[in-house]
């Protein structure tokens, strides 16, 4: 007789976005590091606490908890996944062998932007006009961006403290273009706190546009003319939004997950060419798949990695950026 457990599936993927065999899998219970008995169906078959050699890159199990983290070890290294429910939730496991990186092979197939927020180029300060080796900033009056006194390595990125002022950062070149038989992995690690209860605009991502107001006035959202992939959080909104837009012609996931404000996100997309015309972009909200948006691939321009910041009324805005990382194919 079925006991009612849950069901749990976690599909594992390298940071190069290809899926991989864990070599091992440990489920804790939620929020400690108290290991969680799991099971092989939904009847009685307790396989303990841990599954060994798993056959393939999906692992499936069942429990009778709400909620899990994860611990997934790998060759090419391990992941910690926090607060899974049942269903699917994508892993993405750190690559640890660095010198597989540096082989030619490596960097024939792939473009990686990565940046960990260690230093800003030679300064740990962005004044308005500067740029540095990675990033150019464009700030109104008061908007900085600076690298915190933390672990980790943090980027802090103020805006102004008049209604619609805005700090963008963005990469120094357009290295990323949505094409017809080429892939891309995004993700980045961000924070913000509001200085008012719903009032900031927040936009991470890809984008063509890299100017203090690549979010719109009055919380009108991402340019209207925008070609690029972006998440967003709207002033008199308190969700997270993703969208596509192909010079304006959007798909948009709205409302997609409430945001919390002093709170983490790991927020991550995949881009699939899917089969060269019509391209299907996949979000991730902290390991959490949502529906996956269309994006007509023809006439998309070039695009840079967006970190956007504007206040929606009297007070400074501030975005936190633990780190972000964009990984594309590469050109043969």
């Amino acid at each position: 007789m079925s006991t009612g457990y849950k069901q749990f599936q976690i599909s594992v993927f390298d940071d190069m976005n290809k899926e991989i065999t864990p070599n091992a899998v440990v489920v804790y219970t939620a929020g400690s590091r108290t290991a969680a008995t799991v099971y092989l169906d939904d009847d009685t078959t307790a396989i303990g606490t841990t599954m060994s050699a798993p056959e393939s890159s999906t692992v499936t199990f069942w429990s009778a908890a709400s909620t899990l983290d994860l611990k997934v070890w790998t060759d090419d290294g391990t992941a910690m996944v926090y607060g899974i429910t049942p269903g699917a939730t994508p892993v993405v496991c750190d690559r640890t062998d660095y010198e597989f990186a540096m082989l030619d092979s490596f960097h024939q197939k792939y473009v990686v932007f990565f940046d960990d927020f260690f230093g800003l180029g030679d300064d740990d300060y962005l004044a308005v006009t500067e740029s540095t080796e990675l990033w150019n900033f464009e700030g109104d009056s008061g908007g900085t961006a600076t690298i915190d006194d933390a672990a980790d390595g943090v980027l802090s990125l103020l805006s102004g403290a008049t209604d619609e002022d805005g700090a963008t950062l963005s990469s120094v070149s357009q290295c990323f273009l949505c094409q017809t038989d080429k892939n891309i992995y995004f993700e980045a690690r961000v924070k913000l706190t509001e200085a008012a209860t719903d009032d900031a605009n927040i936009c991470v991502g890809l984008a063509d546009i890299v100017t203090v107001d690549l979010m719109q006035d009055a919380g009108a959202g991402p340019a209207a003319t925008l070609d690029g992939i972006t998440f967003s959080k709207l002033d008199g909104n308190l969700y997270w939004d993703f969208e596509t837009s192909n010079a304006g012609a959007v798909d948009v996931n709205s409302d997609m997950v409430a945001f919390v404000s002093g709170t983490w996100y790991v927020l991550a997309f995949k881009y699939d060419c899917n089969g060269g015309t019509i391209a299907s972009v996949t979000p991730y909200v902290n390991g959490t798949a949502y529906d996956a948006l269309t994006l007509t691939i023809s006439g998309m321009a070039e695009m840079a990695v967006v970190l956007s910041v504007k206040a929606g009324g009297s007070n400074a805005e501030t975005l936190k950026v633990d780190y972000v990382r964009v990984v594309a194919d590469r050109d043969d």
